[in-house]
């Protein structure tokens, strides 16, 4: 009797091995969130030239209504690393970033700032160079 299910199992995962669609899931609020978050450098508001000597702060926030999972945060030219940093489901998140300018003159830095959402959408970088003199 089992070998008579077991062939009519396979049987029936053949069939269903045809052309499949992606799962998708729907919240009782409606389809699946398919929005990224948006990473924005608000400080400073342009690229910039910094003096060495004091630590400069790049001012960020990351924005997702359906929440935020994560915020990531590269910094090039530097060896300087920062964790991810967990956004909680909060639908902003704000990150202070430390660039260390003593003894770092004529470096270019360049802050990248990105989320990702509790769906797993990916957001786009924000960029910003900071030139230490």
């Amino acid at each position: 009797m089992l070998n008579k299910w077991s062939g009519w199992l396979a049987v029936a995962l053949i069939a269903g091995c045809g052309e499949r669609d992606r799962l998708t899931f729907q919240g009782p609020d409606g389809p699946e969130d398919e929005t990224p978050p948006e990473a924005v450098i608000d400080d400073p508001g342009q690229d910039t030239v910094v003096a060495s000597g004091p630590e400069f702060l790049v001012g960020a926030r990351v924005t997702d209504e359906g929440g935020v999972d994560t915020v990531y945060v590269d910094l090039e030219g530097t060896d300087h690393e920062l964790l991810p940093l967990q956004g909680s489901g909060r639908d902003t998140v704000l990150v202070g970033i430390p660039i260390i300018t003593a003894g770092n003159r004529g470096v270019v830095v360049t802050v990248q700032v990105f989320g990702v959402d509790l769906a797993g959408n990916r957001g786009q970088r924000a960029i910003r160079k900071v030139t230490i003199e």
